[in-house]
């Protein structure tokens, strides 16, 4: 999920880790800079959707663990 603003991490860096795990989702959030929850129900409800993934990937399973905990 990257904000499609950002002036520091630019979202071309999210479109290069979705290259390499393309069965992991990728959002851009907008209008959102470099703090996507700057838009808070758009981020909320693409975290909830998150949660419910089925992709098996080590990185897409530890973001799906840190938004449980940050969910509860």
């Amino acid at each position: 999920m990257h904000g499609k603003e950002d002036p520091w991490v630019k979202p071309v860096w999210g479109i290069q880790v979705k290259q390499q795990v393309p069965e992991a989702p990728y959002y851009e959030v907008s209008p959102a800079g470099h703090c996507p929850h700057e838009v808070p129900e758009v981020c909320s409800s693409l975290l909830i959707s998150l949660t419910a993934l089925s992709v098996a990937h080590p990185i897409v399973d530890a973001v799906k663990m840190v938004f449980r905990l940050i969910l509860v």
